[in-house]
């Protein structure tokens, strides 16, 4: 089934890659699972290996005959028996830039099919069946996710596995620990409570603080982790359990989650542990056997991988189990890839809110990888000077704190003042920053610059909606696939304009943007999906234009427009083509 592996170790920052295959086990039979994993620990022990491999959630028959749980064709357990692994200190880097982002993923069910199952659960609860369901649903694309599209999506996040094999791989990006068993501690952290990260430090700031005093999701997390506390008390050594952190929020790349901690000692088998614990209380409700019944009923699909739990047990019988969310199933012969997204549910859940916190969760399958930069592109005037060096350093060190970049200021204000002296002006200056706070710079010419900012610029609205809270509109990076969609979308010699998945207009592909309403100069704001530009925060600043949404219902409204940047300062437009039939708002 499978015989190469990679898993992430974030105890100890590293990767473990894992291609010396000895054997390779599966079955299908629910009466088998047991003997099955009881014989892989102990070949693990007795023979020196390492076990990589998954269970799936229609398991849980095999560990407890009450649990309810739809028919599947997966094996429901598989797992690759290997020696001892290549150790990786760093994420191997080679071909992430070269990473595909045409995969186009679909949602398996309408918004509003969504939000009835979600109208369905809140009625059960209302009648006392249960008191919280986790209900999930399926995004599906025809291709194959690869090795390097795994470490693009499994960048921070700490329980990431990728499995494959010559006709099937598991992508798993997963945040939530199941259990680890390291020297007799057993350990669970069970994740309740997400909410979208922001596009930048203060909107982030305001995200984390939401999650952190939401009553809804601390009551969540709350009730799962006291069933993940009476779980683990089944194999507790002396029926002690300690709850060493309760609603912690922490960050991941695309969403900030609520994680509670619960731990015991154990002397007990992985067999055992699994039937005390499986499946995850976080992905099944409470009490856990109604959950099941009522996610059996709901959903149209069995769950299969998606739910379970994906491990790597050492010959010293410490094992590390995720709960397998964030997380692709990949069949290579029919091409097709499968990625689950769910949530928790509630009486007092709201479904569209439910629904936008699951595309939250699969924004992760979109985000690009490190591989990209931060740059500042600068106009070196005549006089010598950096016009707006200030405000440009202000930016990049903003993006750079917020993303994870390195970034020693007075070092990128010494490159700057060095290009100044030995070049003259005016020239186009780009300063470019690495993840790791390498700083280069490229001068070009400002010629075809100068000529541009006589002419009218032919606006033309893009098809394609963004994303407001896409963080990569909001600051500047290499990573420019939404704009380059864009002019790709508008007819030749026009300048796209971008317009928000609520039908605002935010920028073009280059410039922000400056409208004329009733005499008043106006410019979208922030919080609609745009980068800040340094001159428009200028104008701002000095009281020339106000922010202002421009819904397309309002462009008739519209008397002048213009495009600002620093480089190429103020230049008049016209809207050419709007096309608004085309454009798919939400």
């Amino acid at each position: 089934m499978f015989d190469q592996a990679i898993v992430r170790d974030a105890k100890r920052g590293r990767w473990l890659r894992f291609t010396d295959c000895i054997d390779s086990v599966s079955c299908r039979d629910t009466s088998a699972v047991a003997d099955l994993l009881a014989e892989i620990e102990r070949r693990c022990r007795e023979e020196s290996l390492h076990a990589v491999g998954y269970v799936s959630y229609e398991a849980a028959p095999a560990f407890d005959a009450s649990l309810p749980t739809q028919t599947t064709h997966l094996p429901l357990i598989g797992f690759a028996l290997f020696r001892a692994p290549e150790v990786l200190d760093t994420t191997p880097m080679h071909g992430l830039e070269e990473v595909s982002e045409s995969l186009e993923w679909r949602l398996g069910e309408s918004q509003e099919a969504f939000q009835h199952k979600v109208e369905s659960v809140r009625s059960l609860i209302a009648e006392g069946a249960v008191y919280q369901i986790n209900l999930t649903s399926r995004l599906s694309q025809s291709g194959v996710l690869t090795e390097a599209d795994f470490f693009r999506i499994a960048e921070g996040m700490p329980y990431a596995t990728f499995l494959s094999g010559p006709e099937v791989a598991i992508a798993s990006a997963s945040p939530e620990l199941f259990f680890e068993r390291v020297d007799g501690r057993l350990v669970s952290r069970p994740m309740k409570g997400t909410v979208r990260r922001g596009t930048n430090q203060a909107t982030d700031s305001l995200a984390k603080a939401w999650l952190e005093c939401s009553e809804k999701n601390r009551a969540e997390n709350v009730m799962i982790t006291d069933m993940v506390r009476n779980d683990i008390s089944r194999v507790a050594s002396k029926n002690r359990v300690v709850v060493d952190e309760l609603c912690a929020v922490e960050a991941f790349p695309s969403v900030w989650q609520m994680i509670s901690t619960v731990s015991s000692d154990t002397n007990s088998s992985l067999l055992d542990i699994f039937r005390a614990l499986f499946p995850a209380a976080s992905i099944t409700g409470a009490p856990k056997r109604a959950a099941m019944e009522a996610i059996k009923s709901l959903e149209d699909q069995p769950r299969e991988l998606y739910t379970g739990a994906i491990g790597h047990i050492e010959p010293s019988g410490n094992a590390v189990f995720n709960v397998a969310i964030r997380t692709a199933w990949i069949d290579k012969v029919a091409k097709r890839s499968v990625f689950g997204a769910g949530c928790g549910i509630v009486w007092d859940s709201d479904p569209y809110d439910e629904y936008v916190e699951l595309m939250a969760k699969t924004k992760i399958l979109k985000r690009p990888s490190s591989w990209f930069h931060l740059f500042e592109t600068m106009l070196l005037e005549a006089s010598g000077s950096v016009q707006f060096m200030t405000e440009h350093l202000d930016r990049l060190e903003a993006s750079a704190e917020f993303l994870g970049f390195e970034f020693d200021r007075s070092e990128a204000h010494i490159a700057l003042a060095g290009l100044a002296a030995e070049i003259q002006g005016p020239k186009r200056v780009r300063l470019q920053l690495d993840r790791d706070g390498r700083l280069s710079s490229q001068v070009k010419s400002l010629a075809d610059t100068l000529l541009a900012r006589s002419d009218c610029v032919r606006l033309a609205i893009a098809e394609t909606p963004v994303d407001s809270g896409d963080m990569f509109v909001c600051h500047k990076t290499s990573h420019r696939a939404v704009y380059d969609r864009a002019v790709a979308e508008v007819p030749r010699g026009t300048e796209p304009l971008l317009v928000n998945e609520l039908g605002h207009i935010t920028e073009s592909a280059i410039a922000n943007v400056v409208y004329e309403i009733d005499g008043q100069l106006f410019t979208p704001p922030e919080s609609d999906g745009l980068l800040p530009g340094v001159l428009r925060g200028v104008l701002i600043r000095e009281g020339k234009i106000i922010e202002r949404s421009l819904p397309v219902s309002e462009l008739a409204d519209v008397t002048s427009w213009w495009l600002v940047n620093a480089l190429r300062g103020w230049r008049e437009a016209k809207l050419v083509s709007a096309r608004l039939r085309d454009l798919q708002i939400a």
